[in-house]
This record gives structure tokens, sequence and C-alpha cells, in this order.
């Protein structure tokens, strides 16, 4: 497996591309189309996951799934935030709605498992930042949103945020994933250790 990270828009999201075999997914949705074709190699996109529906993740998810002909799987608490701008946390910047139809969205929950190429990927829930957290485990690797980062933790002062659910995440996290590489959806790449 191979993964491409791209950094784009004015809070420094991380986007994703992930290939193995002939198929690849996109992980969150901020970097335009043109940003993510190189990284494809005539590639097959085989869907986008999304780690939660703020609208840092998700501002170019209309485009992409346009272009790439694919579905979305987003927790189903994230399908109310497409089009809410209050939910999506656009009001901090500009109001936005994203028009999603539902024919492009696969919902999915803990335990899930999307085939991928030679690999699978798993769904963990991972509330806290907000009700509609989840993580992609791919291998040794997840990809958590904004759950965790190298240098801290998500908000959880937000609309659907809970700081006992982020506790709880960071705790699964911890149990269950040690020295599993995480992917955040801001800043660099950490690792999973107990001490």
């Amino acid at each position: 497996m191979e993964i491409n990270k791209i950094v784009s828009g004015v809070l420094h999201n991380n986007t994703y591309v992930i290939t193995s075999g002939e198929d690849a997914f996109i992980v969150d949705a901020n970097a335009t189309v043109d940003m993510i074709k190189p990284y494809l190699k005539g590639k097959k996109v085989k869907g986008i996951l999304i780690t939660h529906a703020h609208f840092d993740h998700i501002f170019s998810l209309e485009s992409l799934l346009k272009e790439f002909d694919c579905k979305c799987f987003v927790h189903k608490n994230g399908i109310a935030k497409f089009a809410n701008p209050d939910l999506n946390c656009s009001f901090f910047f500009v109001k936005q709605n994203f028009d999603i139809s539902s024919d492009r969205v696969e919902t999915i929950s803990e335990g899930d498992i999307i085939t991928f190429g030679d690999e699978e990927i798993k769904i963990i829930e991972l509330p806290g930042h907000t009700d509609c957290g989840v993580g992609f485990v791919v291998g040794n690797n997840i990809f958590c949103g904004d759950t965790i980062f190298s240098d801290g933790y998500g908000r959880c002062d937000l609309p659907t945020s809970s700081s006992k659910d982020l506790r709880c995440s960071i705790d699964k996290l911890y149990n269950n994933y040690n020295n599993y590489i995480l992917y955040s959806g801001h800043g660099e790449e950490s690792t999973v250790e107990r001490i």
C-alpha cells in the first residue's frame, strides 16, 4: 500500500490518497481534483472516506464525487452536517451547504470492513471532536481525522462535541493500537506508544 498526503486549504488540511493494487481511496476531501490526480497514476478511485463531516474535511467532496464517479463513506451522524453550516462548522468562515446526493453516500459504523486491493479497511468509531468521527484502519495505519494530532487532540467545544467521548476515543486508540501510525486531519503523522 502507498500513502500520499496533500496539504491544502486555509486550515492546512490533510487529504490522503491511498493506493493498493489497481484501487485507490481518498481520505477526507479538502484537496481539489487537480491536486489529487497526479497521485492516482491510472488507478481507479473506489471511494472517498470521510473521517468526519466538518466543512474543511468535505470542502471538495461534491467535485470529487462527480469527477471520480464513486461514493463517499461517512458515519450516519455525518449526513445531517452536509447541508447544515452550524453542524459542519463552516459558520466560522463562510456558511456552506454541501449538496451531496443520497445515492452517493454509504453509511459506515464500528466493525464495518471495506475491501481495498490486497488490503482491508476496518472502521472504528471515534466520537468526541464530533459525533460522526471515525477512524479507518488499514494494516498498521489509522486515519483518525481530528481525534488526535502529533501535538494534541481535537477541539471538543463544537456542536455535537463531547470531551468525555473524546477521552474514550483516545483511550481506544491507546489501548488497542500500540505502534500503529496515526494519520491525522492536520499536521504530521505520529505513532501510538504505550509507556
